[in-house]
Formats: structure tokens, sequence, C-alpha cells
């Protein structure tokens, strides 16, 4: 209810109602995820990921760190729900904005992420990093 209601204000003024779209969606995922309701977390939290993303292209100083947070919340729940390419690039996407930002906790999270996902699936996750960064991954990876 809250977030349909915040959803129909940010459609009429983004500027003053996408932040609290964003959080309350964030918020509604971390309850669904809590509560077992893994899927329906899934679709809130890729809302307010995207949310988060408009939000820190304009105003980065303000809202990288929120958008580092949800991309990594994203990429766990993907992990969980065996989608490895999605959860790579958004892992992925999170840490890079939370090293951007100097985050360390947020960095050393996406660290481990990334990590379980190499262990799950290790060609996948080489695979995923170098489309989406053109590069080889570092050899933290794979330890």
């Amino acid at each position: 209810m809250v977030c349909h209601i915040r959803e129909q204000l940010a459609r009429s003024n983004p500027d003053a109602h996408l932040p609290g779209l964003a959080m309350s969606l964030d918020n509604l995922a971390a309850e669904l995820e809590g509560l077992g309701r893994r899927d329906e977390a899934l679709i809130a939290v890729k809302r307010a990921t995207k949310a988060y993303q408009r939000l820190a292209g304009t105003y980065p100083d303000v809202y990288l760190a929120d958008f580092a947070r949800s991309s990594l919340f994203n990429g766990v729940l993907l992990i969980d729900a065996g989608v490895p390419d999605e959860a790579v690039s958004s892992l992925l996407r999170g840490l890079l904005a939370a090293e951007d930002r100097q985050l360390q906790n947020l960095v050393n999270a996406g660290v481990e992420m990334l990590q379980e996902a190499y262990r799950r699936w290790p060609s996948k996750t080489l695979e995923s990093w170098r489309r989406v960064t053109g590069g080889e991954p570092p050899d933290w990876l794979s330890g």
C-alpha cells in the first residue's frame, strides 16, 4: 500500500518522491526476504535498485551508497534464485559504486558475495565479469 502511494507520487513529482519510493521498496524487499518470500523480494529490490540508479545518476553524493547497497542485496537474492549472470552483474555494479564512495563495509560485502558466486558458478562468474568490466577478474575472486 505505501509503495503504491509513493509510486503514484513519484510519477507526478519524481524529484520529491522518488527517494521515498526507493527506500520503501528496499524496506519491503528486506521484509519479504525475511518472510521467505524471495520471488516477491526480488521484484521489490530490482525496482528499488532501478530507482536508486536513477537518483544516483542525478545526485551521486547523496544516493550512490544506497544504489551500491541495493545492488548488492539484489545480487544476493539473485544468487539464491540461481541466476548467475544477473547476480554477478548486480554485484559488480554494487561493488564498483561502493569502491567509488570508499564504503569499505560494502566493498568487503561485495567481494564476499562475488566469491560466493564464483564458488557456485566459476565459469559463468568469469564470463559475466569479463562481459561487465571488459577485463580479467582479480586474483581475490577465486580466493
